[in-house]
Protein backbone atom coordinates (compact mmCIF):
# COMPACT_ATOMS: atom_id res chain seq x y z
CA UNK A 1 0.00 0.00 0.00
CA UNK A 2 1.14 3.52 -0.66
CA UNK A 3 1.61 6.38 1.77
CA UNK A 4 -1.67 8.00 0.64
CA UNK A 5 -3.51 4.75 1.27
CA UNK A 6 -2.00 4.42 4.74
CA UNK A 7 -2.86 8.04 5.56
CA UNK A 8 -6.44 7.54 4.38
CA UNK A 9 -6.75 4.31 6.35
CA UNK A 10 -5.44 6.04 9.49
CA UNK A 11 -7.89 8.91 9.01
CA UNK A 12 -10.72 6.42 8.46
CA UNK A 13 -9.91 4.52 11.66
CA UNK A 14 -9.61 7.71 13.70
CA UNK A 15 -12.78 9.25 12.29
CA UNK A 16 -14.76 6.06 12.88
CA UNK A 17 -13.63 5.72 16.49
CA UNK A 18 -14.33 9.40 17.21
CA UNK A 19 -17.75 9.27 15.55
CA UNK A 20 -18.85 6.07 17.27
CA UNK A 21 -17.78 7.20 20.74
CA UNK A 22 -19.15 10.72 20.34
CA UNK A 23 -22.50 9.44 19.08
CA UNK A 24 -22.63 6.85 21.86
CA UNK A 25 -21.84 9.48 24.47
CA UNK A 26 -24.54 11.78 23.10
CA UNK A 27 -27.17 9.02 23.03
CA UNK A 28 -26.13 7.92 26.52
CA UNK A 29 -26.49 11.43 27.94
CA UNK A 30 -29.78 12.18 26.18
CA UNK A 31 -31.65 8.92 26.55
CA UNK A 32 -29.96 6.71 29.18
CA UNK A 33 -29.21 9.27 31.91
CA UNK A 34 -25.43 9.08 31.41
CA UNK A 35 -25.11 5.31 31.61
CA UNK A 36 -21.70 4.10 30.43
CA UNK A 37 -22.94 0.68 29.31
CA UNK A 38 -23.50 2.11 25.82
CA UNK A 39 -19.70 2.51 25.62
CA UNK A 40 -19.43 -1.26 25.09
CA UNK A 41 -21.78 -1.17 22.11
CA UNK A 42 -19.98 1.77 20.52
CA UNK A 43 -16.62 0.02 20.95
CA UNK A 44 -17.94 -3.10 19.22
CA UNK A 45 -19.50 -0.99 16.45
CA UNK A 46 -16.22 0.88 15.89
CA UNK A 47 -14.31 -2.41 15.78
CA UNK A 48 -16.68 -3.95 13.22
CA UNK A 49 -16.78 -0.85 11.02
CA UNK A 50 -12.98 -0.51 11.04
CA UNK A 51 -12.42 -4.22 10.35
CA UNK A 52 -14.86 -4.16 7.43
CA UNK A 53 -13.70 -0.78 6.12
CA UNK A 54 -9.99 -1.60 6.19
CA UNK A 55 -10.66 -4.77 4.20
CA UNK A 56 -12.55 -2.72 1.60
CA UNK A 57 -9.75 -0.13 1.43
CA UNK A 58 -7.19 -2.91 0.99
CA UNK A 59 -9.22 -4.46 -1.85
CA UNK A 60 -9.61 -1.13 -3.65
CA UNK A 61 -5.92 -0.29 -3.43
CA UNK A 62 -4.38 -3.67 -4.25
CA UNK A 63 -1.51 -3.43 -6.70
CA UNK A 64 -1.24 -5.93 -9.57
CA UNK A 65 1.53 -7.79 -7.73
CA UNK A 66 -0.76 -8.25 -4.70
CA UNK A 67 -3.70 -9.51 -6.72
CA UNK A 68 -4.15 -13.20 -7.42
CA UNK A 69 -2.49 -14.33 -10.60
CA UNK A 70 -4.17 -16.94 -12.77
CA UNK A 71 -2.66 -20.40 -12.66
CA UNK A 72 -2.32 -22.90 -15.49
CA UNK A 73 -2.18 -25.80 -13.04
CA UNK A 74 -5.68 -27.37 -12.89
CA UNK A 75 -5.19 -28.56 -9.30
CA UNK A 76 -4.77 -24.94 -8.12
CA UNK A 77 -7.91 -23.64 -9.82
CA UNK A 78 -10.96 -22.98 -7.68
CA UNK A 79 -14.23 -24.53 -8.70
CA UNK A 80 -17.16 -22.20 -9.23
CA UNK A 81 -20.54 -23.31 -7.95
Amino acid sequence: MTLKTNLFQGWFIGATIFTCFTTGNYISEQYFEGSQILWLFTAVAALIINWWGCAIIKDFTATPSEEATPSNDPSKLKTQL
